[in-house]
């Protein structure tokens, strides 16, 4: 087998064969030892925990989140071998709307599409994921407080 093969299946997730990324496609470490990318394991988190790929043995999420394979991913920067984080950002971020027609709808889109990126930013998927929840929960009690608002008006 040549070298060249070897680097270029080292670089890529066993599980979907995709290129490694930063963020992402970041390289997660099981507790077993094995790394995959971060998109194959939140895929698969049941509960706060993930079986391996390889071995299925079972690795615990704590509150920090998953645990990036820092020490490859830095050789992965260093020899220049990680994928553009655009190749594969764009489908957890939604797209900001480039339709004029419909105005509500696109200040919708832009408004998810912001608050989807700044909450993405630290890396911390599962923290993300957190905030987007809780915000989305203190939208609904405004809109119920716009909706109460307006029915005592009327009434």
């Amino acid at each position: 087998m040549s070298a060249l093969y070897n680097q270029q299946n080292v670089v890529k997730c066993k599980c979907c064969s995709e290129t490694y990324t930063a963020n992402v496609r970041a390289p997660i470490l099981t507790s077993c030892g094995h790394t995959f990318c971060r998109q194959c394991v939140e895929n698969i988190i049941m509960i706060d925990a993930f079986a391996c790929f390889d071995c299925q043995e079972l690795t615990m999420v704590d509150g920090n989140g998953l645990k990036v394979n820092v020490s490859f991913l830095r050789c992965l920067e260093m020899m220049k071998l990680l994928a553009p984080e655009t190749l594969h950002y764009q489908p957890i971020i939604p797209k900001k709307s480039e339709v004029v027609g419909d105005r509500r709808q696109q200040l919708v889109d832009n408004i998810t599409a912001q608050l989807t990126e700044v909450a993405f930013q630290n890396g911390n998927d599962r923290l993300a994921r957190d905030i987007i929840k809780e915000v989305e929960q203190n939208m609904s009690d405004y809109a119920d407080r716009i909706e109460n608002r307006d029915s005592d008006h009327y009434s």
